[in-house]
């Protein structure tokens, strides 16, 4: 009797370790799908953010290039940070805009940039310099 206690025993043991071997499994695969799938959301948000601050500088850049173009000096652009501050609006992702010329001195700034900068530290928001031109 007591060969077969032990036996039943030994088999309910064996039932509980696979189970709880199974479960744990289990846990540490779901973890891993998990990670792996928030990683690749945000690399698709950082993309996707990516190209709308990229889309907002390259129409700020046609503009200005078209003034220089007709021979306009950045320095004698007027309504510059006003045209800065209405292409921000569509796009909650950029924190500010600077246009400037080819040594780096500011010809035109949005409103946002000292206030941004200062308060909300770009959280939320991409961060990048592109020199388009």
């Amino acid at each position: 009797m007591q060969a077969h206690e032990f036996e039943e025993k030994s088999y309910k043991q064996s039932i509980f370790k696979i189970t709880l071997l199974f479960v744990v499994l289990n846990f540490i695969i779901a973890s891993f799908l998990y990670i792996y799938h928030i990683t690749s959301q945000k690399q698709d948000l950082f993309i996707a953010m990516s190209e709308k601050s990229q889309t907002v500088g390259n129409a700020v850049v046609d503009l200005f290039q078209k003034a220089t173009e007709l021979g306009i000096p950045l320095n004698d652009i007027v309504g510059g940070d006003e045209y800065l501050n209405e292409s921000m609006k569509p796009a909650k992702e950029v924190e500010y805009l600077i246009v400037t010329d080819a040594s780096g001195d500011i010809i035109s700034k949005s409103k946002e940039t000292e206030d941004n900068s200062k308060k909300s530290g770009g959280h939320g928001r991409l961060k990048g310099q592109f020199k388009l031109f």
